[in-house]
């Protein structure tokens, strides 16, 4: 009974704590408002995104930027797209489409730069290499790999790569059921950067840490990682270049931050909008490649 009246005593007083902060707050952006005169540029960029490897064909997904005076709209003019192999052109293809498709396939070391002009927009361009692959060289899924402050067993992801040395490189591991926010990662490479934070739907890291090192990410998961022996799974490993990496590390700041629940509170504590990373010149989007090295998890048990 005295615990019942704990609980209701606490709710009370929670509901009218939240109360004398709303009204404080709408009494704040009321008394405070201030009426500026702003000038915005209404001009529209091109928008291009390819993000490319060997086991695919080019494709470029073209649309364009809005101003705050236009709806967004898609391309409806005539551009003209250069595709260029180590400074040698191999693509030159006029097209009013949204998607154009290409039969050309990446090359691995191989340096690619896109040059895109038209009557509407300024002529744009970027560039970009498919990084040497680095393959999985063992792969373990281990559950239970410990116990939670609850008593909970977690499992753990193992995943082992060589890394080149005496150069910079980048990687991303993904599995259609990580989920990095469930358990308190302890892996070194995770941590420094920076990422989990913001509940990325995959890991993203550079050598910064094992530089020409055999090294073993591990990733704690919930439940452990595909202990269903009916199915077969796969992780993927992928070496993707530093605009790439950098892609990824500014689309998930930009996606957590774009969450809204459906409390005032998320809305008023919201994160602070993001600039997106682009390497197109004169232009928004992306354009980078990757290649991938995957491998079947095997379910062990301790």
């Amino acid at each position: 009974m005295c615990s019942n009246f704990k609980i209701i005593l606490f709710q009370y007083w929670h509901t009218i704590i939240h109360t004398i902060i709303l009204g404080i707050g709408i009494s704040i952006f009321h008394s405070c408002s201030k009426e500026i005169e702003m000038e915005f540029k209404n001009e529209s960029l091109q928008v291009v995104n390819c993000i490319y490897s060997p086991k695919k064909a080019f494709e470029f997904y073209l649309s364009s930027s809005a101003s705050i005076y236009n709806l967004y709209d898609t391309v409806n003019n005539e551009i003209n797209l250069e595709l260029y192999k180590n400074g040698i052109l191999i693509l030159d293809t006029l097209s009013t489409s949204l998607i154009i498709k290409t039969k050309i396939y990446p090359h691995s070391k191989a340096k690619y730069k896109i040059e895109i002009s038209s009557a509407v927009f300024p002529n744009t361009l970027a560039t970009d290499s498919l990084p040497q692959l680095v393959s999985i060289t063992n792969l373990k899924n281990v559950f239970p790999a410990g116990v939670d402050e609850y008593g909970d067993a977690y499992g753990e992801m193992q995943v082992s790569f060589n890394d080149p040395p005496n150069e910079k490189n980048y990687y991303e591991l993904h599995t259609s059921q990580y989920n990095s926010y469930d358990y308190n990662q302890t892996d070194k490479v995770l941590l420094n950067e920076g990422d989990l934070d913001y509940f990325p739907t995959s890991v993203y890291f550079s050598d910064e840490l094992f530089d020409g090192e055999l090294y073993t990410l591990k990733i704690i998961g919930i439940n452990g990682f595909y202990n269903d022996a009916t199915k077969k799974y796969y992780v993927g490993l992928r070496s993707v270049s530093k605009s790439y990496y950098l892609y990824r590390k500014y689309y998930t700041r930009h996606a957590y931050n774009q969450q809204v629940g459906g409390d005032f509170f998320d809305i008023l504590y919201k994160g602070e909008p993001q600039n997106m990373y682009t390497n197109i010149e004169n232009g928004f989007g992306i354009f980078a490649g990757y290649q991938e090295s995957t491998r079947e998890i095997i379910y062990l048990e301790k």
